[in-house]
């Protein structure tokens, strides 16, 4: 149900792609079923084509929560770095600072898995780095 269209779509498109992936989890929330990683990730790259940034980072807060997902390891990488990415664009958007907020959620990322520090780091620089915030990195 989650998987997302190749081709860039339109605005409204990708609008539309986006409140249906939130009616998908809403759905299995309410059925008590697990919400996985591919679940989140569908759900904030659909927001992230669509320019809701806040959505799509609020959602990424969410999967990274121990308490709201449990315990489980991030597949976050420099090859997929769209939530972290999502976290700098809306930083930018309130004028907040862009580096702190994606580093809080590596931090909070490395609590639950403290073996993939290097990957959320380097994630955090691609996010960063395309985000136009590499300078923080320096």
């Amino acid at each position: 149900l989650l998987v997302l269209q190749d081709t860039a779509p339109s605005d409204s498109e990708s609008q539309v792609v986006f409140r249906t992936c939130c009616r998908v989890l809403t759905l299995l929330r309410s059925w008590n079923l697990d919400l996985q990683a591919q679940h989140y990730d569908s759900a904030i790259t659909a927001a992230a084509r669509a320019s809701l940034w806040k959505e799509a980072s609020e959602l990424f807060w969410m999967q990274i929560d121990p308490e709201a997902s449990g315990y489980m390891p991030m597949d976050v990488s420099c090859r997929n770095p769209v939530g972290l990415y999502a976290i700098a664009r809306y930083a930018q958007s309130t004028g907040g600072s862009t580096a702190e907020e994606v580093m809080d959620a590596v931090s909070k990322m490395c609590m639950v898995s403290p073996t993939d520090q290097d990957k959320y780091i380097l994630a955090a620089g691609t996010a960063l780095g395309l985000a136009g915030e590499w300078k923080a990195c320096v």
